[in-house]
């Protein structure tokens, strides 16, 4: 074509490739976050070792301290039920992390989610799960660890292990401080 008519199709191709690739980034700047995310949450709740300069300055950024009181809440998924619903269900587990306002969960392979929960903020969003419970009983159980320094998140997150194990048949949610005879008994 003539060279003035190519020219504004050039300079359209330039803007859009330039949108893509920022686009490209973005993603991938989300991607490693959510990766370095799961890592710190895998390595608090498993009691790993983590460089403590390197978890200092992560917790910065979600405005947080290894002394803040935290619980963990424990989704557990039975994936022996329809998987074609498993995204679905994924779904709203998702959104009832998002909805209490912390930014601090991640899955654990292979059928865990898990959200570490300021403590204060438990009781006020414990209705929330209650509902994911009720409508997605028998396929998930949902269990909240005792609270504990975020430092000491391993022990909550086998509190709430302990609450999920406790659950009979027909029950969903279990909350650790609240089991007594139920840990002798689940």
């Amino acid at each position: 074509g003539e060279p003035e008519e190519v020219r504004k199709y050039v300079y359209l191709a330039q803007k859009i490739t330039a949108l893509i690739l920022r686009e490209h980034e973005l993603e991938q700047q989300e991607h490693n976050q959510k990766t370095q995310l799961n890592h710190i949450i895998r390595s608090i709740i498993n009691h790993d070792y983590l460089n403590i300069d390197y978890l200092k300055d992560f917790l910065k950024d979600y405005k947080t301290t290894l002394n803040a009181s935290y619980q963990t809440i424990l989704i557990k998924l039975d994936s022996r039920y329809n998987p074609s619903n498993l995204s679905m269900i994924e779904k709203y587990i998702y959104q009832a992390f998002e909805s209490t306002g912390s930014k601090l969960y991640t899955f654990n392979y292979a059928n865990e989610y898990i959200l570490l929960m300021e403590a204060e903020k438990v009781d006020k969003c414990l209705y929330i799960f209650e509902e994911l419970g009720q409508k997605y009983s028998p396929i998930i159980k949902i269990g909240v660890g005792r609270v504990a320094e975020l430092s000491h998140q391993h022990n909550s997150y086998q509190s709430a292990k302990l609450a999920v194990e406790s659950l009979f048949a027909d029950e969903y949610i279990a909350v650790f401080d609240s089991l007594d005879l139920e840990i002798l008994l689940g």
